[in-house]
């Protein structure tokens, strides 16, 4: 058994929004103990005088543990998928970045801009609520640093 007092530190200019906070204990890739639990952000702050901030995590030992960060940027596709009326996107950031990440319908045109602010290095998940859209195809944009991906999606009411 492992007991932590532990504290995640999120920063004050993240994206408001659901997220899901996952544990994982093991050696990479197995997973011996894992548990989650969701979390609401409400606000964004972005006072700072840096654009960029540290999801910072304390309480293992006596040194922050540092987090894992991926060696290149990625977009995953959404799941699920098809969704109604919320998915979930997650894309990764080899380096502190500029994101924009937007949905676009068939004909082009811009629905929903999800995220549009500067996010640290690292794993990345938004849920976008579509319950305001139609059933269809959409695209979901990801531009961060010189890296853009598209991918697919669609809503089924």
């Amino acid at each position: 058994s492992i007991f932590r007092s532990m504290t995640q530190t999120v920063p004050a200019s993240a994206p408001a929004g659901n997220y899901t906070y996952w544990g994982h204990v093991g050696a990479n890739p197995t997973a011996w103990s894992e548990d989650s639990f969701p979390f609401e952000k409400t606000a964004v702050d972005n006072s700072s005088s840096s654009p960029y901030q540290t999801w910072a995590l304390t309480g293992w030992g006596d040194d922050a543990v540092s987090i894992e960060t991926p060696s290149e940027y990625f977009l995953t596709q959404n799941y699920p998928n098809p969704f109604n009326p919320e998915t979930t996107i997650e894309f990764g950031l080899k380096e502190n970045s500029k994101v924009t990440l937007e949905v676009y319908n068939v004909m082009g045109q811009r629905v929903a801009t999800l995220i549009d602010g500067y996010l640290d290095a690292g794993y990345q998940m938004v849920v976008w609520d579509a319950s305001s859209q139609s059933s269809g195809v959409y695209f979901y944009k990801l531009h961060a640093g010189d890296f853009t991906s598209v991918k697919k999606c669609i809503i089924m009411k």
